[in-house]
């Protein structure tokens, strides 16, 4: 049978030329600065893409098409969240080195951390999304 969960594995996602992979951001001066996911957002993610799966193979025929348009929408979402979002990932780097350093989360490391499940988060919709609009 099909494999729903592979169009959520983290090794087929797409990703724009030259752009960063999770879990890392780029220093000031070319430098990588490493951001691991905690185990709990791990699960949590694992969590939202079995929920998605289960989400879109529930639907009868008559639901397919709506429940597919709800993620392009969700998806839609999220990227707007993002745009929106005043920071760059420079003083997200600063932040996160700055939050690693002292121990204590700052705001703005908080930010850039959520920043970064947002972007995760439109990827496993995106991908969801096209792996089942194969079949409408």
């Amino acid at each position: 049978g099909l494999k729903p969960d592979s169009a959520v594995d983290e090794s087929e996602i797409e990703r724009e030329e030259g752009e960063e992979q999770d879990g890392e951001d780029m220093g000031e001066e070319g430098e990588v600065v490493k951001w691991e996911e905690t185990q709990e957002e791990k699960d949590a993610l694992g969590a939202v893409a079995e929920g998605l799966q289960e989400f879109m193979q529930g639907s009868t025929l008559g639901e397919y098409r709506g429940r597919l348009d709800l993620l392009w929408h969700f998806f839609g979402h999220t990227c707007a969240v993002l745009c929106l979002r005043p920071s760059g990932s420079r003083s997200d780097t600063r932040a996160l080195r700055q939050e690693s350093s002292s121990g204590a989360p700052t705001l703005r490391a908080q930010a850039a951390r959520q920043a970064k499940r947002t972007l995760v988060l439109s990827r496993v919709l995106f991908n969801t999304y096209r792996f089942y609009a194969q079949f409408s």
